[in-house]
């Protein structure tokens, strides 16, 4: 049998500007993993891997200059930071950069008055993911806390200055938690799903322009607000939180703008420091049709609603552009791809 090697990546529509790749081979599938290198990021941003340790991750923090930024590459990372400068974090992929507590301490504690942005990560298994005893003008943005029942996302114990903008909260027990009165913390566009008793614990705030379902609301100023029987989630149980095309969350935020200069959307996909980078396509199977020239190479289809199509490569080169918009629209799970334009091996 013929090996080929081939890279099927997303179309995007004008809600997505970026493609996101799949390394298969014919025989073996490799997964897709995002590798950064220092050499890829700005002069004010310093790679952090999975590979390291929490006392080297915190020594960067320490050793960063004002301002710097820490960029958290593709993986799975047990955490207890302290963020006490004004130092920014964020992940390079939101579904894929995994924060988790290691089982004592929260994930990240702010003891100090910073001026700081947290974004593009995924919280999980902390009894609180983010401790916050003060702060002067903290950002979390774009993030999705999935922290387990009896748990709580953010904890707010006092100061104001705390904004909780495009985040989604889904299965935990407590998605935010103020224990103290503070009327400057805002709290918007965020998606509010499936929570054990309550999603927020708020004495005072802003909190509007949300999406919430199947969760029990405890805030008296919660407007601007969607109370829906399904947030339209792609596949909430694989961490796929970008959003059907049914969703009511899509452009009905407040604010900043998604990527498209549209009205942004709820959640952690919304907004314009969302990443742009669509859920890992899986599923895919690449199969001799008709001879060594010819093959058929079938996946799942991704839901995300900003997905037009598919772009179907060798090593590298395009050889196959679908898009649902054309002539060669795709089924839902499959279509025919001819090769004979590439070199087979």
């Amino acid at each position: 049998m013929t090996s080929l090697k081939a890279i099927i990546g997303n179309l995007y529509n004008a809600k997505h500007i970026f493609s996101y790749w799949l390394l298969v081979i014919y025989f073996f599938h490799i997964p897709f993993v995002n590798a950064i290198e220092q050499s890829d990021l700005a002069d004010d941003e310093i790679l952090v891997t999975s590979g390291e340790t929490n006392a080297e991750i915190q020594q960067k923090i320490d050793e960063a200059s004002e301002g710097q930024t820490l960029v958290f590459d593709v993986g799975n990372y047990t955490l207890n930071l302290n963020l006490s400068k004004n130092v920014n974090l964020r992940g390079i992929e939101t579904a894929n950069v995994i924060l988790k507590s290691d089982g004592v301490n929260p994930i990240v504690q702010v003891n100090e008055f910073v001026k700081s942005t947290i974004r593009n990560f995924t919280f999980s298994d902390a009894k609180i993911a983010l401790d916050i005893s003060a702060a002067d003008s903290l950002f979390i943005t774009n993030n999705i806390f999935r922290v387990g029942s009896g748990n709580i996302a953010i904890n707010i114990n006092e100061f104001p200055g705390v904004s909780i903008l495009n985040n989604t909260f889904y299965d935990s027990g407590t998605a935010i938690s103020v224990s103290q009165n503070q009327s400057s913390h805002v709290i918007k566009n965020n998606i509010f799903s499936k929570f054990d008793s309550l999603f927020l614990n708020v004495l005072t705030g802003d909190v509007k322009f949300s999406c919430f379902d199947n969760s029990v609301i405890n805030y008296s100023d919660a407007r601007n607000n969607k109370v829906l029987n399904d947030i339209a989630f792609v596949d909430a149980d694989k961490n796929d939180f970008h959003l059907l095309e049914s969703s009511e969350c899509i452009d009905n935020g407040e604010g900043s703008l998604d990527v498209d200069g549209s009205q942004t959307d709820m959640g952690a996909y919304g907004g314009d420091e969302a990443d742009q980078i669509s859920f890992p396509i899986s599923g895919i199977n690449v199969v001799e049709n008709g001879g060594d020239s010819n093959v058929k190479v079938s996946w799942e289809k991704n839901n995300d609603y900003r997905i037009s199509g598919y772009k179907v490569y060798y090593d590298k080169e395009m050889i196959k552009g679908l898009s649902t918009s054309s002539v060669e629209k795709l089924s839902s799970t499959q279509v025919a791809a001819d090769v004979t334009t590439v070199d087979i091996f």
